[in-house]
């Protein structure tokens, strides 16, 4: 067992990995965005155009509100609770933008075949229900206020402790 110490550790270090690799990734838009106005703003825009600028956008700036919730010190257990959903809301929907991304690009690669279409519609559904029930049915997070808000999925810490 932990003591309460050695977990605001490792909270730490989470939070500061976390905010290493989103600082990366802004990085990384600031260094490649002309290439993406020559490439994807002078063109007319399509259903790809659109999943690039939620990939591109919406995502890294939706963390921004996760980053705020992590290094938080004074966060009510409820908020705390509001930022976990949000969070978790959060992550469905960037697994549903990339599935959709990838998705496009296989079905371009195999030339619009209307088998790869449909195979893939089922697998984005399937797995798409999987998300849903495992994410969101039967779980009962319960988010810690130590050193910023974090969630733990109980049945998750009562399943790796009990083996």
């Amino acid at each position: 067992m932990q003591t309460p110490e050695e977990v605001a550790s490792n909270f730490r270090l989470t939070n500061y990995l976390y905010l290493s690799s989103l600082a990366f990734l802004y990085y990384d838009h600031l260094i490649t965005f002309g290439l993406e106005v020559h490439l994807i703003w002078k063109r007319s825009f399509r259903l790809s155009s659109y999943l690039f600028c939620l990939n591109r956008y919406f995502l890294p700036l939706g963390n921004i509100v996760v980053t705020y919730s992590l290094f938080t010190t004074s966060i009510s257990l409820s908020s705390c609770k509001q930022f976990s959903l949000y969070h978790e809301i959060l992550l469905g929907l960037s697994q549903i933008i990339v599935a959709l991304n990838l998705g496009l690009r296989i079905y371009a690669v195999y030339l619009r075949s209307r088998v790869i279409l449909v195979s893939l519609s089922c697998i984005f559904v399937a797995l798409s229900a999987v998300v849903l029930l495992t994410n969101f049915l039967g779980r009962e997070i319960e988010p810690s206020n130590v050193e910023g808000c974090h969630i733990a999925d109980v049945n998750l810490v009562e399943w790796v402790f009990d083996r």
